[in-house]
């Protein structure tokens, strides 16, 4: 292992700690933005979707420059960009800014994010990865963990614009460091920059549309003409896609295109196991402050117990391999995901006459857990076997999928919490008025929990099915020379 390794992981571990605070913090001040920018709350909360679209519709093109540049160079670049946008953030003073200022934001975060797994993947060869993908992946828990409290005490206190200025020093105290500790990283063979520009202009704006109409949903209301509209837009471009991906030379797509059945078996049971990850805790949110007439802080206290378990997960799941083996720790991890969505169902069954705060509490905790075992061992065993020289494209692909996967599950979470009331109802529930509810609605946003809590269950034994059928650990196309799995490249 090179000298500086665990420098080198620091650096990455605080710069996605950084990263994923600004967004969970913002997250409890749009509010107060709103109040002092004299928008809608509405309005504001463009500047998280905006981050949310950039950052996702970037990401591919990112992971190919990555592989044809200096990745050192690269992640400084992102972290230069971050930095300089959170100084702009703090001295907005409209929301067309803010939003501008954020989707940039969201870019910078792309250059970073793409490229910090493909160090570590230079860095921490063979089973080494796994223990540092424990600790990289541990970073984005504690930043939600962390984030909605930190967010909440800096805006009570100094006002929302520290949430930005705070991060600057940090930033650039992370940039320094990175200068230093990646000046030793060694650099694998870059392959030449090749950028597939049809083929990611067409990857972001599907990626667009359908996020974006995720996001609209739940305001609009799934029957919008704009909802609708971007799903069918996102929907009739991706044959485009596909087909402009088998006629261009170099695509952005081509992680998938040349795949084995291992790595497609490793992309899809990450996709599948982790979904429920962040829709579980927006579904967590609304049911306590919906339903149990709870304060957004004191839903945020029980929240954060999956957070916790998603901390804890990550940092366990790489000893926890070494003694019972990856497969086996992957079923278990899936088994305790289950088990936790199970307990989670029957909380919710005493709706709001037979609160079972306490077990919905073990079920949050138990699905993050299951959760944060299984997400650092799936993400190591797809990025193990990946040539150094490709290692951003592939991460790219398999950060666009995630993100993908999350924006999907929080979408269902937000549709099926209400599906079964009507939308006078679902007003009051989302707003936190529960004394609105009538009797029948109550049990209609339970059935509507129900639901959401089965499907989760299925996606996550479906992933373990998936997980199940992989003999050997998931593996991508090895380099043209022959990489050997777990030998240092």
């Amino acid at each position: 292992m090179p000298a500086g390794a665990y420098h080198v992981l620091a650096v990455v571990f605080l710069a996605t700690v950084v990263i994923s605070l600004s967004s969970t913090m913002l997250t409890i001040a749009l509010p107060s933005i709103a109040a002092d920018l004299d928008a809608t709350a509405a309005g504001t909360g463009w500047a998280l979707t905006a981050y949310l679209l950039t950052n996702t519709a970037s990401m591919l093109a990112m992971g190919q420059v990555a592989d044809g540049v200096d990745r050192r160079r690269m992640f400084l670049a992102g972290l230069g960009v971050f930095t300089l946008t959170s100084a702009a953030l703090g001295l907005v003073q409209g929301v067309p800014a803010l939003v501008v200022l954020r989707g940039v934001q969201g870019i910078g975060a792309a250059m970073l994010l793409c490229n910090a797994v493909s160090v570590l993947v230079v860095v921490f060869p063979g089973r080494l990865l796994g223990r540092a993908m424990g600790v990289y992946l541990a970073g984005f828990s504690i930043a939600q963990v962390a984030g909605p409290a930190a967010g909440g005490l800096v805006t009570a206190t100094v006002g929302w614009r520290y949430l930005f200025a705070c991060s600057v020093p940090i930033c650039l105290l992370t940039l320094v460091w990175a200068h230093r500790a990646l000046g030793r990283l060694p650099q694998p063979p870059r392959e030449r920059l090749r950028v597939d520009v049809p083929g990611n202009l067409l990857a972001a704006l599907v990626l667009v549309l359908v996020l974006g109409a995720i996001t609209l949903a739940p305001d609009r209301g799934w029957v919008d003409p704009w909802v609708l509209g971007g799903l069918a837009g996102g929907l009739l471009l991706l044959p485009v896609l596909w087909r402009v991906q088998r006629l261009v030379p170099h695509p952005v797509l081509g992680p998938v295109l040349e795949a084995d059945r291992a790595f497609a078996r490793g992309l899809l049971a990450g996709f599948l196991v982790s979904s429920p990850r962040l829709g579980i805790v927006v579904a967590a949110g609304l049911w306590f402050q919906g339903l149990r007439g709870t304060t957004a802080l004191e839903a945020a206290g029980h929240v954060t117990v999956a957070a916790a378990g998603l901390t804890v997960g990550a940092l366990v799941a790489d000893r926890l391999a070494r003694r019972r083996g990856e497969l086996r720790t992957s079923l278990a991890a899936a088994a305790v995901s289950v088990v936790g969505l199970a307990v989670l169902g029957w909380a919710v069954a005493g709706g709001a006459a037979a609160p079972r705060d306490g077990a919905f509490t073990v079920g949050l905790l138990l699905v993050g857990l299951g959760t944060g075992v299984f997400h650092p061992l799936n993400v190591s065993a797809i990025m193990r076997g990946v040539a150094p020289e490709r290692a951003g494209s592939v991460n790219a692909v398999r950060v666009t999928l995630q993100s993908t996967s999350l924006a999907l599950a929080t979408a269902a979470a937000l549709a099926l919490a209400v599906v079964f009331v009507g939308p006078e109802a679902a007003e009051s529930f989302v707003s936190g008025e529960p004394a609105s509810l009538s009797p029948a609605d109550v049990d209609g946003i339970v059935a509507g929990y129900q639901v959401l809590l089965g499907l989760f269950a299925v996606l996550v034994v479906a992933g373990a099915a998936v997980t199940a059928t992989a003999v050997t650990a998931t593996a991508h196309p090895r380099s043209r020379a022959g990489d050997q799995e777990g030998q240092p490249r």
